[in-house]
């Protein structure tokens, strides 16, 4: 009898024993599982910073090129212009007149229009870039943000487990306490 007792204290540490090592791999598991995600998060962070910085860089190079031509246009409007002084003076300043009074248009106004359009151009370029940047903005902070749901998920389950843990340790060390004990018998 008592060695069937002693049997049976034996299969229940056993079970108690494997039942901790599940709790343990799973806990284990988990903790892979977290790590992995992380890692995959923060790889796709930084995927989206790289296209963020791209992205101000691609916008800096076109604000550069598109002062380029601003200047160069510029240039050739003052070139234009003094032309037109050395070759027609009197005939421009009857063109000026004339736009006053609203009969006629003058060159200045085509690279008025010019001017018009290429400021147009870039403001179009400026805002698309701009808005591009401003979505992976808020994806930047959407995954940030599951990050830190998901590290607090992940915390809230490790200590779970933690404490499960404990308390499955605190019951095998009472059966192992239980199994080492052999009460007298008295006759």
């Amino acid at each position: 009898s008592h060695l069937q007792e002693l049997s049976d204290m034996t299969d229940k540490v056993t079970k108690k024993s494997e039942g901790l090592l599940r709790v343990q791999n799973a806990s284990d598991k988990n903790t892979l599982r977290k790590t992995e995600a992380e890692v995959q998060m923060n790889t796709d962070l930084a995927a989206l910073k790289t296209a963020v910085f791209q992205l101000q860089n691609a916008l800096v190079e076109k604000e550069r090129e598109l002062n380029a031509v601003s200047e160069e246009k510029d240039k050739e409007i003052h070139r234009l212009r003094r032309k037109l002084d050395e070759s027609f003076i009197p005939h421009r300043k009857d063109a000026r007149e004339r736009t006053q009074d609203g009969e006629a248009t003058t060159t200045g106004d085509a690279a008025t229009a010019e001017l018009d359009a290429t400021t147009k151009y870039r403001e179009d370029v400026e805002s698309r870039m701009t808005s591009q940047i401003e979505n992976l903005n808020h994806i930047i902070e959407s995954l940030q943000s599951d990050l830190r749901n998901k590290e607090d998920d992940s915390f809230i389950k490790m200590k779970l487990l933690s404490d499960e843990n404990a308390r499955l340790r605190k019951t095998l060390d009472t059966l192992d306490l239980d199994a080492n004990f052999v009460p007298s018998r008295t006759f």
